[in-house]
């Protein structure tokens, strides 16, 4: 192995030879040049990836070519490289990665194939197809896919703008978005998802009417559906077909409801989060005939390709249960979830997925709950599925006894127990509460595993001192403190005892926004009431506090600073915690009530997101004044504001609890 010292005289000087061959430095061992036979020359650097030695392959990687890439340039890059392997990285392992990267084209075709066109209708095949073909691919086809940067997103997305239309460029960001979710959960891929904080162009949507084509074959399905009836499109080849009855497959729509109906269903090509006043006055009037009409509107608005459409269809969804809605829940929590490069699901999927799944448990889908945790292995589920099929009755059998099999087996897997858990929380059956106990017992404080074994204990009703002693260690983990601590509060003395340690304890003051909840839960305990107060009063003066400060509960202490304190908060114009001026007034009431009116009032027009509290608070505070101050409070008020529907629909019923509350305390006095 030839050594010298290299300088750019003696790198000129070296001839090449009939085989290549390698001049290496005597300063930094490893780096070289590389003679070819032709006698092209290039900087190397040989080194051992990771902890080195000789059990490990040597590997090299080209800093350059010779003519482009000066000694001393050279020499730099080779330290770098040797610095990165002796720190684990293989920069020759990484170039050969980046060189085996698909470009957009190439990975777009393999998106289609395996993700679009084998899980999502034609028609949505055929929208993406054309994205690619007519307006990605001859922009940026050629860019590796780890190398598209926003820059490259954010000019092509105005350039389509420009040509083709603001609402494409946006379909075509959603295109590009998904198939950035897919690579990341399944092709591995771990650069940042370029088109994630990519700003949309606004857009606005507009109503477009039924043609006489389109509204005659209307009035004949509903002819149809007043008469014969209209039957079930049923698919026999999906799974969920086996749940639907077999016969009498005819859907009947009376005749008020047929109209009703067609008005519904002729609003749903706008894609809107704007509320839609006709679509939701048929719909209770459809909910109030019953029958089939307010079924066929929830069907064809879960079926919609418009988001917004279907975020509709899904908050009324509980209202019938009927086999052809369950499979249409079924379909939209069964779509894959995209997920960013921190792992976490993107909003849009993720809230589609959580509310399909809590209709399917309202409506007692319990297989069908089952097999789709089973299935997409999603286990971000809602907590309170557990109650919502509640009222259908204890899980089948077989659920309860798969997930108790699991969880009695020590290798099973993470995702597994976790699915498991879920459904041992949704059984409600208490002889699962050992098996979960000791599941929770083995986790790791910081896992979702533990936090998802509090849940269903939690949800079991085990009150045993074994679970309030896990919860407590689980309370000291950022991941799962908030399961732990709400666990806790619901344990009774044994759990009040824990949260006090909890909340004494040097680590609090970094979780401030428990905080909070644990000093709510103490004070109302008489046991522990002074020193939740002494924990308000330390965390109000607090100045990097970023939470909810609990003013309302400090305020009973005499701390003049403190009082002074809530004086400004109560008092303030602009807030960045929206509850602050709430509760600072109610703890301005404790010492000074007059004040706290004055406060009320100057809020109602600067804080309009808690007026409805202000105006109960009110209510409270002064009932005689109360009215004259709301209703001045509504005519100065020059904002729109719901401080007209709070008084005319809301505060009378406040008033006459109020008055009866008085009536009983006189009576009581009387006494």
């Amino acid at each position: 192995m030839p050594k010298m010292k290299l300088t750019k005289t003696s790198v000129d000087g070296l001839e090449p030879r009939e085989k290549p061959w390698i001049m290496y430095d005597q300063e930094i061992k490893g780096f070289g040049v590389r003679i070819g036979r032709s006698g092209h020359k290039a900087w190397i650097v040989e080194y051992r990836p990771g902890a080195g030695g000789r059990g490990v392959s040597t590997k090299r990687l080209k800093l350059g070519d010779v003519t482009v890439l000066t000694l001393d340039k050279a020499r730099t890059a080779a330290k770098t490289a040797l610095a990165k392997a002796r720190l684990g990285d293989d920069l020759a392992d990484q170039r050969e990665k980046d060189r085996s990267m698909p470009t957009i084209a190439e990975y777009s075709a393999v998106f289609m194939k395996d993700h679009v066109e084998a899980k999502r209708k034609p028609r949505t095949a055929e929208k993406y197809q054309d994205h690619f073909d007519r307006l990605v691919n001859p922009q940026i086809g050629n860019t590796k896919l780890h190398l598209l940067t926003a820059k490259d997103v954010t000019g092509l997305h105005l350039r389509i703008g420009r040509e083709n239309g603001q609402a494409t460029a946006n379909r075509v960001l959603t295109t590009l978005s998904s198939m950035f979710g897919y690579a990341v959960r399944i092709g591995g891929f771990t650069c940042p998802n370029p088109i994630k904080n990519i700003e949309r162009f606004k857009e606005s949507f507009q109503e477009r009417y039924l043609s006489s084509e389109e509204l005659a074959a209307v009035g004949a399905a509903l002819i149809e559906g007043e008469s014969v009836g209209i039957p079930w499109d049923v698919d026999e080849t999906k799974p969920t077909a086996k749940h639907i009855q077999k016969k009498n497959r005819l859907t009947f729509i009376d005749r008020f409801a047929a109209a009703a109906t067609a008005v519904a269903c002729s609003r749903l090509r706008v894609n809107s989060n704007w509320r839609d006043h006709v679509r939701e006055g048929a719909r209770q009037l459809l909910i109030l005939i019953g029958g089939g009409g307010i079924t066929t509107l929830l069907r064809q608005e879960l079926e919609s390709e418009h988001y917004w459409v279907r975020h509709t269809g899904l908050n009324w969804a509980f209202v019938r249960r009927d086999d052809g809605i369950i499979e249409r829940l079924a379909a939209i929590a069964r779509r894959p979830i995209p997920r960013d490069a921190n792992g976490k699901p993107e909003s849009e999927p993720y809230l589609e997925f959580h509310q399909a799944m809590c209709r399917l448990a309202a409506l007692g889908a319990d297989s069908i709950l089952v097999d789709i945790l089973l299935e997409t292995g999603v286990t971000e589920v809602p907590v309170d599925l557990a109650s919502l099929r509640a009222h259908q009755g204890p899980l089948p059998s077989v659920l309860t006894e798969k997930a108790a099999a699991t969880l009695a087996n020590e290798a099973a897997a993470e995702n597994e127990l976790r699915i498991a858990l879920v459904i041992a929380w949704l059984s409600g059956k208490a002889d699962l509460i050992p098996a979960v106990r000791e599941v929770m017992r083995k986790a790791d404080p910081a896992s979702s595993v533990a936090g998802y074994a509090c849940i269903a204990l939690h949800e079991l009703g085990d009150e045993s001192e074994e679970f309030a002693r896990l919860a407590s260690k689980l309370a000291r983990a950022k991941e799962n403190a908030h399961w732990a601590l709400n666990a806790l509060a619901n344990l009774g003395d044994r759990g009040t005892d824990l949260l006090l340690e909890w909340l004494q304890s040097p680590e609090t003051a970094l979780r401030a926004d428990y905080e909070d909840f644990v000093i709510r839960v103490l004070y109302a305990h008489s046991a522990t009431r002074a020193q939740a107060v002494a924990a308000a009063v330390a965390a109000c003066l607090r100045n990097r506090r970023l939470g909810d400060a609990p003013f309302d509960i400090a305020a009973e202490a005499t701390d003049p600073t403190l009082r002074d304190q809530i004086l400004d908060k109560a008092f303030a114009v602009r807030s960045f915690i929206v509850t602050e001026p709430l509760h600072a007034i109610e703890g301005l009431a404790k010492f000074d009530m007059v004040r706290a009116v004055d406060a009320i009032e100057l809020a109602l027009q600067s804080h309009p997101k808690i007026e409805r509290q202000l105006c109960r608070l009110l209510v409270r505070l002064a009932p005689e004044a109360a009215p004259e101050k709301l209703i001045n409070a509504a005519v100065m008020t020059e904002r729109e504001s719901w401080l007209g529907h709070i008084l005319t629909d809301e505060l009378p019923a406040v008033f006459e609890q109020h008055a009866n509350e008085a009536l009983r305390q006189r009576i009581q006095r009387e006494k």
